[in-house]
């Protein structure tokens, strides 16, 4: 709970653009979740940095939010401050690289990056968020990730810093870095591209798009993308092992808890059919990990993050 003069001294700094009780269903992917106590849109790296601080201060639980993929917010809501990132002050190429602010949306990025004839982020298309969770997450497909494409970023450390930091610093695994286990925010990043042909940039986004399409449920149809993380490769050097095939040979295909259901075509893939809860959503992950673990006496381990009490 937000005491009262905690919360009266966030009014006091941030004003008209603090808000209450606003619903985040329709801020995620899968369209499931509760009120934030109190919402504030951050539009630049000096609101993020700002409201963070000032939230750390008054001892004010937070979450921040992007492009709400990868996300499941509690049926309650979530009960301090959410701060959802629109920080898009920068959007610029240099020479054979591309720097974009932490609220602009990766498939932006890569499309720019099309128009342009430079290559390099192809894998990136259709993945959903912004660019702050996708450096975050270490966003990637087909092999590649934002790890490896990455030069700098700006980041405002958990312990209160204002930082130029290289790759090494996220310490990236899969689907992991430092921040996704800390409060640090990136502010910005840069990527290297190459100049490349404009037919085979447009000819390799357009088969992993779809690639994305045969098994991944349409913009339309609420989900969080990928549920679980996929495995480690059997053999070093080889490739991971992906969660979705051994989800489907353990018959998880068109389980379902409430109007949380696996998807027919992608076995690692929860959608939401209509006004499905997070508590069904995860007591349905928790029947698909059972599952693998009878028959593989495997623990997967989830990707999608559920914020806030989900019991």
């Amino acid at each position: 709970m937000i005491s009262p003069s905690a919360k009266q001294d966030l009014f006091l700094h941030l004003g008209g653009r603090l808000e209450e009780r606003v619903p985040l269903a329709p801020l995620t992917t899968i369209k499931i979740g509760g009120p934030a106590a109190l919402f504030f849109a951050a539009q630049s790296p000096d609101d993020l940095v700002e409201t963070t601080a000032l939230a750390r201060s008054e001892g004010i639980e937070y979450w921040l939010m992007g492009g709400g993929s990868n996300l499941v917010v509690s049926d309650e809501g979530l009960p301090g401050l959410v701060i959802v990132d629109t920080n898009r002050k920068r959007f610029e190429f240099g020479d054979c690289t591309v720097t974009a602010s932490s609220g602009v949306a990766l498939a932006e990025v890569v499309e720019a990056c099309r128009e342009r004839g430079l290559a390099g982020l192809e894998f990136g298309v259709g993945i959903p968020g912004n660019i702050g969770g996708a450096v975050c997450g270490n966003a990637g497909a087909y092999g590649c990730t934002v790890g490896q494409r990455l030069i700098e970023a700006e980041v405002w450390t958990p312990e209160g810093r204002l930082r130029r930091v290289t790759p090494d610093f996220f310490q990236f695994q899969y689907r992991e870095s430092v921040f996704k286990r800390s409060k640090g925010l990136v502010l910005s990043a840069t990527f290297a591209v190459e100049p490349g042909d404009p037919e085979q940039i447009e000819q390799k986004m357009e088969e992993n798009m779809q690639r994305r399409l045969e098994r991944l449920p349409p913009p339309q149809v609420p989900s969080a993308g990928s549920f679980f993380k996929n495995l480690p490769a059997e053999e070093p050097g080889g490739r991971r092992r992906a969660a979705g095939q051994l989800l489907e040979q353990s018959g998880v295909i068109g389980l379902r808890v409430g109007n949380a259901q696996v998807y027919e075509k992608h076995a690692n893939i929860i959608i939401n059919l209509g006004g499905a809860t997070a508590c069904e959503v995860k007591a349905l992950a928790r029947q698909m990990k059972r599952q693998v673990a009878s028959k593989f006496a495997i623990a997967l381990e989830e990707e999608a993050r559920f914020l806030g009490r989900v019991d």
